[in-house]
């Protein structure tokens, strides 16, 4: 099945918008929020998810049974030209998701730029990400010039795009154009030139979920096969894009590091491990990842063993790792 194709990429105007903030219901899994007209309907293109026939949500986004009883007559009102940006998350794999998803807009001055808050509550209410800082300057998008309301707020005049990437459903092939613009400004660090192909690695993060026990032979592994093996946390996250841009195979387990491979220039390779719920395909959010960018991905199923079925905790058989890493001329 294929996840990205051309739909219209359009964008709605509203006098008089109301964002209601987001509010988790973590026990039914659904949450309210996002943009009202003055009729008080929620705005099409500011739904987090598409309603495509496939889409399988986490958390359903529902419309609050009354929005005046939320606009009590005292909203404020924030006076200029606004542009509405969908659900901002700390979470990296949603962010790159997710949140750049309407970048594709941003093609002239705004009085400011709004998000909802995503569903995963920010651990930093009070700033955003250095990874967002970065992101949301190659577009001239500065940390003081966003907005995420915690409690109703009108705009005088607020466009709705919709996104170029609906996590886990479709994407639009200017979706890539987004990434592409980012890497853009990332200044060039010689030291980092002749790593070629990378294995990005979890080992060093106190993970209690989704952990490989053994990924230090894994990554002994990719050593033999040629591979740097790259901790994320150790290198800025402009070093981090260089590595990733520069990058020819970039490796890795199953999950959003691998989503970076957005970054990679196209027609490059990346092998995926995939893990104990997925053991031999690749997830939808990662096909969208290749198609996007024009990589091969090559995967490698999961053999091993299930430590803990409900925290996925495994080991992988290091013996099929490199028989696999043979039978695909990495060894």
């Amino acid at each position: 099945m294929k996840f990205v194709k051309p739909y219209p990429l359009e964008v709605t105007s509203l006098s008089n918008a109301l964002i209601l903030p987001t509010v988790v219901d973590r026990k039914q899994k659904t949450f309210t929020g996002g943009v009202f007209d003055d009729q008080n309907n929620l705005v099409k293109h500011s739904r987090r998810m598409n309603r495509g026939p496939i889409e399988h949500e986490h958390f359903h986004q529902l419309d609050p049974e009354d929005c005046n009883a939320e606009d009590k007559g005292d909203t404020p009102i924030k006076k200029g030209k606004y542009l509405y940006l969908g659900y901002y998350t700390e979470h990296y794999g949603h962010f790159l998701m997710e949140t750049l998803g309407r970048l594709w807009c941003v093609d002239e001055n705004y009085d400011g730029y709004v998000f909802n808050d995503f569903v995963l509550k920010r651990k930093n209410e009070e700033s955003i990400t250095e990874f967002s800082k970065i992101c949301f300057s190659a577009f001239g998008i500065g940390e003081h010039e966003i907005l995420i309301p915690q409690s109703p707020t009108r705009f005088e005049t607020l466009d709705i795009p919709n996104s170029a990437l609906y996590i886990g459903t479709a994407a639009h092939p200017r979706a890539i154009d987004i990434f592409h613009k980012i890497k853009s400004r990332i200044p060039v660090f010689d030291e980092l030139k002749d790593k070629d192909n990378i294995y990005i690695s979890r080992s060093k993060l106190n993970k209690r979920k989704r952990k490989v026990l053994n990924e230090r032979q894994v990554e002994q592994a990719f050593k033999l096969a040629g591979f740097d093996i790259i901790h994320p946390q150790d290198y800025s996250f402009e070093q981090q894009l260089f590595l990733y841009q520069n990058a020819r195979v970039m490796a890795g387990l199953e999950g959003s590091g691998l989503h970076n491979s957005l970054f990679m220039n196209p027609g490059g390779q990346v092998i995926n491990l995939c893990g104990p719920r997925d053991k031999s395909r690749l997830k939808s959010n990662q096909v969208i990842c290749h198609e996007l960018n024009d990589i091969e991905g090559i995967v490698i199923p999961f053999v091993g063993e299930v430590v803990n079925e409900d925290k996925i905790i495994s080991r992988i058989h290091i013996p099929h790792l490199k028989k696999q890493l043979r039978r695909h001329k990495f060894l």
